[in-house]
C-alpha cells in the first residue's frame, strides 16, 4: 500500500513540476527553473521506484518516503535559488495584461 501512495504521490509531483513550467505566477520570477528542477527531480524519484519495484520493494518504508521528499526536493531549491537570484527586469508590455494590444470596445 505504501508503495502505491508513493508512486500517486510522485506522479504528482511530476504534473505539479509540468503545470510549474508553464503558469506565471507572480511569487515565481523564473517559472522555467523551478518547474524544470521540480520535473528532473521526480523524474529521478520515478526512476528510484521503478528500481525498488525490480527488487520487489527492499527499501521499505524509510525507502519510500525519501524518494517522496526527493521528488519535492527539486521544487524547494528551485525556489530559494528563484529568491536568491531576485527579481527579473520585466517590460511594460510583458507586465500588461493585454501585452501592448489595443482593445477596442
Amino acid at each position: 500500500m505504501a508503495f502505491i501512495l508513493t508512486a500517486i504521490f510522485v506522479s504528482l509531483v511530476v504534473l505539479f513540476g509540468f503545470f510549474c513550467l508553464f503558469v506565471n505566477a507572480e511569487n515565481v520570477e523564473r517559472n522555467i527553473l523551478v518547474g524544470g528542477l521540480t520535473l528532473l527531480t521526480a523524474v529521478i524519484a520515478a526512476g528510484l521506484l521503478v528500481v525498488d519495484a525490480n527488487r520487489h520493494h527492499p527499501e521499505g518504508t524509510a525507502g519510500l518516503v525519501s524518494i517522496c521528499a526527493l521528488s519535492l526536493l527539486g521544487y524547494g531549491v528551485g525556489r530559494v535559488i528563484d529568491r536568491i537570484l531576485g527579481p527579473t527586469d520585466h517590460t511594460v508590455d510583458s507586465k500588461e495584461g493585454t501585452l501592448g494590444a489595443d482593445l477596442a470596445d
